[in-house]
């Protein structure tokens, strides 16, 4: 366990408030990342005026990791009053800007779309290769882009029977079945659904940018979401369509002028597969087959 101090101090106005989550980059090493503030007792929360010094939580946990100055860990959004659309809100968002798509480009009908407290995601687990599992290694992970190869860290998740068992604490990365779209005056966070429905981390990056999957002028047809998934004590059966996260959006003061893409060089800009960190080098389509499960 470590805390360490960010280069990063802040000053907010007496109305701003702020949120932090890991680094899409970071998240999808398993490395856990918790933004600390001074003489505040949450996680990942700045609150309204603060002004000091800047803390991070760092824990590895599948891999031994070496970081190095400058490198960003995490991403802080800033905020005032209440951002996030309800639920009538976000139906109405669903409709007006196509947010799920399906791998056909076809838009979702809102029977199929579970609303209730953010938009219910489901994970995508067809026949074929649908993500990849942590190794047990000694090898450490260096956080630079492209050194690290990934048949050292990363084993490749084949199901025949749409459903895996996931092993007892394990990383996996997987995907979701819904291609997502964000517009320009609106931005996304992942936030688990209830422990009812599986007992399972979905993933440890929360933010989805303004443009995800939609870019300027909404002419993309979305983009498969990467999910940071790990089990705890107990095997755990995951079957195509399973819901595994809920999407919850909030408005913009006003429409961003840096809409992720290629132009800004976003990492992802293209999913329509689990996608591993850019800390690796691209995977092997044939390594290791993991054991296979059917229904």
């Amino acid at each position: 366990l470590y805390i360490i101090p960010l280069e990063e101090h802040l000053r907010l106005p007496r109305s701003f408030l702020g949120t932090a989550s890991p680094k899409s980059s970071i998240g999808r090493t398993d490395l856990f990342v918790r933004l600390l503030t001074s003489n505040h007792g949450v996680f990942d929360k700045v609150p309204e005026g603060y002004e000091g010094r800047l803390y991070v939580l760092v824990i590895p946990k599948s891999f031994d990791t070496v970081a190095y100055p400058g490198i960003s860990l995490n991403q802080l959004k800033f905020y005032v009053g209440n951002p996030y659309l309800d639920d009538t809100e976000l139906s109405f968002a669903l409709r007006k800007y196509d947010l799920l798509l399906d791998d056909q480009g076809r838009v979702y009908n809102n029977s199929d779309i579970n609303v209730d407290g953010g938009i219910y995601l489901s994970v995508k687990i067809v026949e074929g290769m649908v993500g990849y599992m942590a190794k047990i290694t000694d090898r450490p992970v260096l956080l630079k882009k492209g050194v690290n190869q990934a048949e050292h860290y990363w084993d490749v998740i084949n199901s025949n029977y749409g459903s895996i068992v996931l092993e007892a604490e394990r990383f996996y990365i997987l995907g979701t079945k819904q291609n997502i779209r964000i517009p320009g005056n609106i931005t996304g966070e992942l936030k688990p659904i209830s422990p009812e429905f599986g007992d399972l981390r979905s993933h440890c990056a929360g933010h989805v940018e303004p443009g995800y999957g939609y870019g300027k002028d909404g002419s993309i047809n979305g983009n498969m979401l990467t999910l940071e998934v790990r089990t705890f004590e107990n095997k755990f059966r995951l079957s195509d369509r399973q819901y595994i996260a809920r999407l919850l959006c909030g408005r913009l003061t006003n429409e961003s002028d840096k809409i992720y893409g290629e132009s800004i060089g976003s990492s992802f800009v293209s999913q329509r597969v689990p996608t591993l960190s850019p800390f690796f080098k691209s995977h092997s389509r044939s390594g290791e087959q993991l054991r296979l499960f059917d229904d």
